[in-house]
């Protein structure tokens, strides 16, 4: 079974306000879509700073070798 996946207006904005590269914004994207596939193996379940499920990973920024970044998104 897969499901919809929709993110807020107010979250897009805020992605976009970090700054990312292109590369980093696309695999961003590409990672929170793939929870439609398979969520109950992409979210964790987190009780601070809130109670609820996460999607959350890390990349390294491929233009900049020593950057990396760690997302964490709650979803509803």
């Amino acid at each position: 079974m897969s499901y919809r996946l929709e993110l807020r207006p107010s979250v897009r904005r805020k992605i976009i306000r970090w700054g990312l590269s292109d590369s980093v914004l696309v695999d961003v994207h590409l990672r929170l879509q793939a929870l439609r596939q398979d969520p109950a193996q992409r979210l964790v379940r987190k009780r601070q700073p809130f109670d609820g499920m996460v999607c959350e990973f890390a990349m390294v920024d491929p233009e900049n070798r020593l950057c990396e970044h760690y997302f964490a998104f709650l979803v509803v």
